[in-house]
């Protein structure tokens, strides 16, 4: 009896988990990072080499790196056609994306952003001014570089209390 308890006990903790977990979106242009990782449980993390891109996922102690750009060769020797059914998708209320959206937290957004138009970065920089904050920075500049900045976070319970509720 105390085993079942037991086990009961650590597979709610885990559930608890899953759902408490955070997951992180990060994009930077400047030091090459773009990942998207669930603490503790799963990752898949982009590589830029110099002729190929690579993700590499991980969930727990499995790895696995992929090569999207690069052709195997089973997928040449097993081209069948198959016919798809078309299932009926239910879209999705306005309200209920914008509830979705409005889980997330932006946690940093660093953008620099040059146009390579003076006129269409003079206009914009009253504009990225006035909406710059704490958190979002956004900056125009007249030479030549283009950098973004991001990190999102989120969690499953409030993806799930938006999506249901």
């Amino acid at each position: 009896m105390g085993l079942l308890i037991i086990l009961l006990v650590i597979l709610l903790l885990g559930l608890g988990w899953l759902l408490v977990a955070p997951i992180v979106l990060k994009i930077d242009t400047q030091q090459e990072i773009g990942y998207v990782k669930w603490k503790g449980i799963a990752g898949v993390r982009l590589l830029i080499l110099a002729d190929d891109i690579v993700l590499r996922v991980q969930v727990f102690f499995w790895k696995k790196n992929f090569y999207p750009l690069s052709r195997s060769p089973k997928s040449e020797n097993t081209k069948q056609k198959s016919k798809r059914v078309k299932k009926k998708k239910t879209p999705l209320s306005w309200r209920k994306r914008k509830k979705l959206l409005q889980s997330f937290t932006v946690e940093t957004l660093q953008l620099d952003l040059d146009t390579d138009d003076f006129v269409q970065n003079s206009y914009l920089y009253p504009i990225f001014y006035f909406l710059s904050n704490e958190r979002r920075q956004l900056r125009i500049n007249y030479s030549g570089q283009l950098a973004l900045k991001l990190e999102v976070h989120n969690r499953l319970f409030s993806l799930l209390r938006a999506w249901l509720f």
